[in-house]
């Protein structure tokens, strides 16, 4: 019997990377985006956004799926800023003054952490319901918001 070659096994797929929990993280400043990115990505599957269009195409085409947000409040090159955009997927912005990409965005009860070094400055994050963790981020601290809030949500 003729030998032959060793071929290692492809490992097959566990599909525990669908199992983790799916982030959306709405941040101007690329390089926070990369920390953020590999602190969590060991447990949370990641979706970016550097702007309110990005964010709002985000929302139309996976907003269902995502399990909890972390949003920046000031954002550059944006025509709506971070608590603009949770007052949008919260359907609480007046719908005059929006831009075309932000039209009808769906309505969105996903947890929101305001992830920002200017939050003292906006006291309707509290009006709104959201988190807030201050910039530099404590990740220990994030990491717990994260938790409660994905546990709160799949009660």
């Amino acid at each position: 019997m003729p030998l032959r070659p060793f071929q290692a096994s492809k490992p097959q797929p566990t599909g525990a990377e669908e199992d983790k929990p799916l982030l959306l993280y709405v941040e101007d400043d690329l390089n926070n985006q990369k920390v953020i990115g590999l602190r969590l990505r060991s447990k949370y599957r990641m979706l970016f956004a550097s702007n309110d269009k990005e964010a709002c195409k985000i929302f139309f085409q996976r907003g269902k799926e995502i399990d909890a947000i972390l949003m920046d409040i000031e954002l550059k090159d944006s025509e709506l800023n971070g608590i603009q955009l949770v007052k949008l997927i919260r359907q609480s912005l007046e719908a005059t003054s929006l831009p075309v990409y932000a039209k009808n965005v769906p309505s969105l009860e996903t947890p929101v952490i305001f992830v920002t070094a200017y939050g003292n400055h906006y006291p309707e994050v509290v009006r709104i319901k959201a988190m807030l963790i201050h910039k530099p981020v404590n990740f220990a601290e994030l990491e717990m918001a994260l938790s409660r809030s994905i546990c709160q949500r799949t009660k």
